[in-house]
């Protein structure tokens, strides 16, 4: 029988503080890489199936850290880093620097944008990792595909929202004035 081949499932919520994973690219089907290629950061081909990707030798795995809702996401003890202005991303040795910092933000269709926390361009931050001919930042603009990628990898699951538990409403009579309601649809959860 055909050796069982790595494969990293996609991870659907926000990675969370110790996740292992790998950066995709959807619409180019590439994956990350920490080799450098000028300005930007190489990307190798990457086959999706049953969302979970193929691993191979050229991908970089990159270790998560989370804090104060931060990321830094680290490969051989160097952090993955935006040029100052942006239009630039490599691995440096500062994890502390706010352009190995980024936040991510889940787009409607599940890909989710890195917006780098400390890259600005005349004071504008608003640099986000791109895929452009090789991984780098760039000034974000709204629902495009060079900006929507995927993480592939293990993660503790997301801490689950604190909400507060109360009785289910059937009639409008047990609703008082100033009350708050949750709207819960069955349909979708």
């Amino acid at each position: 029988g055909v050796q069982g081949v790595p494969k990293l499932a996609k991870i659907d919520f926000a990675p969370q503080d110790g996740a292992e994973l790998v950066i995709y690219h959807p619409t180019s089907k590439m994956v990350l890489t920490s080799t450098a290629s000028g300005a930007k950061l190489a990307g190798t081909e990457g086959t999706v199936e049953s969302d979970k990707i193929v691993v191979t030798d050229a991908m970089t795995k990159l270790s998560v850290t989370l804090a104060d809702g931060k990321y830094t996401f680290a490969a051989d003890g160097k952090y993955l880093t935006s040029a100052e202005t942006g239009s630039g991303l490599s691995f440096a040795e500062d994890g502390t620097s706010d352009l190995a910092k980024w936040t991510i933000e889940q787009q409607t269709d599940g890909t989710w944008y890195l917006m780098n926390v400390g890259a600005n361009y005349n004071g504008t931050y608003n640099q986000a990792l791109e895929y452009y001919s090789g991984f780098t930042t760039y000034g974000v603009k709204t629902n495009n595909s060079a900006y929507k990628f995927e993480f592939y990898g293990t993660s503790d699951p997301a801490p689950e929202e604190p909400g507060e538990t109360g009785d289910l409403i059937t009639s409008l009579d047990q609703l008082t004035d100033g009350a708050t309601v949750a709207i819960y649809s069955p349909t979708h959860g």
